[in-house]
This record gives structure tokens, C-alpha cells and sequence, in this order.
């Protein structure tokens, strides 16, 4: 069983079996038992925090291809030194 994301879904407690869920294909976050629902929640409260998670996400990253581009230039400059030995 799964929760609906909306926080007024009228479903008992928002439970709803996971196979029928619907996800937000945006930050792959929320998720909601019919697509009635995740309209409400996305004008309700979902849109700022999609927003967020997805700027972070990026964020994130852009920061491990930086620190992944600097490791290979290391590993390069590290085998360059070795054969300078």
C-alpha cells in the first residue's frame, strides 16, 4: 500500500494500492491516487516543493560533474607523474 500525496485526499488515511499510484514525472518525488489529486496538491502546495527538489537535483548534479571532471584530472596528472619517476 502507498500514501496518496495529497494531503486531502478523501481516501481513508490516503491509502491507495502503490501499482495504482500515479508519480510526478517532474522530481519523481510525490505520489497520488488519482490524477484529481495531484491537480489539488500541485496547485495547493506540490509546485514549491517540485520546484525546489528539482533546482537541488540539478544543483547536485552539476557538483558531482565538476568533482567527477577533477578526479579524472588528477588521475591523469597522477599518471603523468608516475611515468616522470
Amino acid at each position: 500500500m502507498g500514501v496518496c500525496g495529497n494531503p486531502e485526499c478523501t481516501l481513508p488515511g490516503g491509502k491507495v494500492e502503490r501499482k495504482g499510484m500515479l508519480q510526478c514525472i517532474r522530481c519523481r518525488e510525490a505520489y497520488y491516487c488519482s490524477r484529481k489529486c495531484q491537480e489539488a496538491s500541485w496547485s495547493s502546495t506540490h509546485k514549491q516543493c517540485c520546484d525546489l527538489r528539482v533546482d537541488l537535483q540539478a544543483k547536485f548534479e552539476a557538483a558531482e560533474k565538476a568533482t567527477l571532471e577533477i578526479c579524472d584530472k588528477l588521475v591523469v596528472d597522477l599518471q603523468l607523474l608516475s611515468q616522470l619517476s
